[in-house]
């Protein structure tokens, strides 16, 4: 259980850490409140896929590799915020996106807890039998 609250403690400190710019509305200024309540679940979610991804390969490589591209992700999302807010074009699609993208991280870290689960249970009983 412990790398998993390491994981959560580390999401909301991240997630703490970009609130600045969050509440300054540059990440996705058209629904701006939105992606303030959703950015620290998105956080947790990348503090356990990047913790396993860390322990799974023994390299900072696949995580720094996942951040790099959630970023440039980012970057791209946040270009078309700011031409949609500058254009007056209804819904912010890139929050829509950022939002839905948490439902296939939270199936992605479910079956990364549950399988370090049973893995440690698999240990317990093989050192105790």
């Amino acid at each position: 259980h412990r790398p998993v609250l390491a994981a959560v403690a580390t999401g909301l400190i991240w997630a703490a850490w970009h609130y600045a710019l969050n509440l300054e509305a540059y990440l996705y200024p058209g629904q701006h409140f939105l992606r303030i309540l959703s950015f620290p679940v998105g956080a947790i979610l990348a503090s356990i896929i990047l913790g396993w991804l860390r322990e799974r390969t023994g390299s900072v490589g696949a995580p720094a590799l996942y951040h790099a591209a959630n970023n440039a992700s980012n970057g791209s999302a946040t270009m078309s915020s700011l031409l949609g807010a500058m254009t007056g074009r209804g819904w912010d699609w890139p929050v829509v996106a950022w939002v839905l993208a948490l439902i296939p991280m939270g199936a992605l870290c479910t079956w990364i807890v549950l399988s370090g689960r049973r893995e440690m249970e698999g240990l317990h009983e093989e050192t105790h039998s």
